[in-house]
């Protein structure tokens, strides 16, 4: 029973969650990787997770729709693993598991292979995927050292977002108005603060970002940038000595934190919830609690399904994926930005829902059907 109303969650309601997730389809509204990423990845898992024993064609669109995400979020990749291992542990004959991994790892090959040798030469340089998580317009700019310091630190390096301790170094946003914009104390606890990296450091570093923001000459504002850049450095460098547990735990746990916990309708409408009317609020409210029913039973129903008994091989890798693309981000490559987060959202939807189902039909007849 419990891998019918899994089966039937994921393959018959899930392009109506992905549809009903604005979570997700609120990023059509802009050219971002997001909702193009989540399909791909949705495309993939319904694949081969359709049956015990993927098909020649199962494979080979599986592998196609990897890589799409893969090129559209490299951090992806391993995911190509997860999927040939499943597929591996249900295919008996060692000729066959070659031929299905050939299937699957065809299109990357092609497709990487391609990337490979235009980058060569037009670049002159091996570069099989993207070299860098910032757009080349912030690797270059004043951004970069700040959102690597922040990272350090755990902090939230969303300058757009009010509550953004990025902000208060002078990284700001005009859409809104944020709670370090005018404050004098710097946007840590105080037991974060290094010998190398005081407040007094950060300051110099906020006055320096503030000056180049003003500055007009190119020539001070390139000697600017340098300076921000090595006292964010050393900045690093003192947290990862001194304090070497919050670093390597402490800050990927903050990283989380703000990875997931958010009212999840920030693309829903730049208007603030106090200025909305009775329907904008409603609709606001109802689908933050949406999101948070959606994270909450989504991660308890990943975990149990990942080491509930007797389900099969394949179906596994459903919560494999909503586990990896939830951890990778904040733990992996230290990145907050909630956006990242809907590449698995629709997948934790019928997983939720699964749960949900799974666990009525345990409770005793009574209870599910009290008028009878």
């Amino acid at each position: 029973a419990t891998t019918e109303i899994y089966t039937l969650s994921l393959h018959d309601a899930l392009p109506i969650f992905a549809i009903a997730a604005t979570f997700v389809s609120v990023f059509d509204r802009i050219i971002l990787t997001e909702t193009f990423a989540a399909f791909a990845i949705m495309v993939a898992t319904e694949r081969i997770t359709r049956r015990s024993s993927p098909t020649r064609t199962d494979l080979v669109i599986c592998g196609m729709a990897l890589t799409w995400a893969v090129f559209l979020k490299p951090v992806m990749l391993p995911l190509f693993l997860v999927f040939g291992l499943v597929i591996a542990g249900s295919i008996p004959d060692w000729r066959r598991r070659l031929f299905a991994g050939l299937l699957l790892f065809a299109p990357l090959l092609l497709a990487d292979g391609a990337w490979i040798l235009r980058n060569e030469q037009v670049h002159h340089r091996f570069q099989p995927l993207t070299s860098t998580l910032l757009t080349p317009g912030l690797s270059a700019d004043v951004h970069a050292p700040l959102i690597q310091l922040m990272q350090a630190y755990g902090g939230n390096y969303v300058w757009w977002e009010p509550d953004a301790e990025i902000r208060w170094f002078g990284i700001r946003s005009d859409r809104v108005t944020g709670v370090y914009d005018n404050t004098t104390d710097p946007p840590f606890d105080a037991g974060l603060m290094t010998m190398a990296c005081s407040a007094d450091t950060l300051a110099r570093i906020a006055a320096d970002v503030n000056a180049r923001n003003t500055s007009t000459s190119e020539t001070e504002r390139a000697d600017l940038l340098v300076a921000v850049q090595d006292r964010c450095a050393d900045c690093i460098a003192a947290l990862r000595t001194e304090r070497p547990f919050h670093y390597q735990v402490g800050s990927r746990l903050s990283l989380l934190r703000r990875f997931l916990v958010n009212s999840g309708t920030n693309g829903l409408t730049n208007t603030p919830f106090s200025n909305l009317g009775v329907v904008g609020r409603s609709i606001k409210v109802f689908y933050s609690l949406f999101y948070w029913a959606t994270i909450v039973l989504g991660l308890l129903a990943a975990l149990y399904f990942l080491f509930k008994k007797g389900l099969p091989m394949h179906l596994r890798i459903i919560p494999v994926v909503v586990l990896y693309g939830i951890f990778i981000f904040p733990f992996g490559i230290r990145l907050c930005e909630n956006r990242y987060l809907s590449s698995v959202f629709v997948l934790m939807l019928p997983l939720a829902t699964a749960l949900c189902a799974h666990i009525l039909d345990r409770l005793p007849s009574r209870i599910r059907h009290p008028f009878r």
